[in-house]
């Protein structure tokens, strides 16, 4: 299926008065996941650089952050394409990318677990 979602949503915002919140929190929600990512992009170049040591939890901080930056990415250009897309496509990543975020993020939280629950029974 393809279309253009510009048109889409102008159909939307004419009989949904309330699309234009949704649209004005998912920027705002928008520029700050991606003002976070310039934030702590020194986490990465020390990792390149090799001044931070890699260790196994970086994976699912790295696999996190990027895949959250590859769903907005996706979402954006699919809500605000001038041209006719494939969605079905763009769907489809933003659905594997947002997936998997999740995924990295539960597995942040397990590991944050575990160690607190070490640190616990070792005190």
């Amino acid at each position: 299926m393809i279309r253009r979602p510009s048109e889409t949503c102008e159909r939307a915002a004419s009989s949904q008065p309330g699309i234009h919140v949704f649209l004005a929190f998912g920027y705002c929600h928008t520029g700050m996941c991606f003002w976070e990512y310039l934030i702590t992009l020194d986490v990465e170049f020390d990792l390149i650089t090799r001044k931070r040591p890699f260790r196994a939890p970086m994976v699912p901080y790295l696999l996190a952050r990027y895949f959250v930056c590859g769903s907005y990415i996706f979402g954006n250009v699919l809500y605000h394409s001038q041209t006719p897309i494939n969605c079905n496509a763009f769907l489809i990543l933003l659905q594997i990318c947002s997936g998997y975020a999740t995924c990295a993020a539960w597995g942040l939280l397990m590991i944050r677990i575990l160690h607190s629950s070490r640190e616990a029974t070792v005190s």
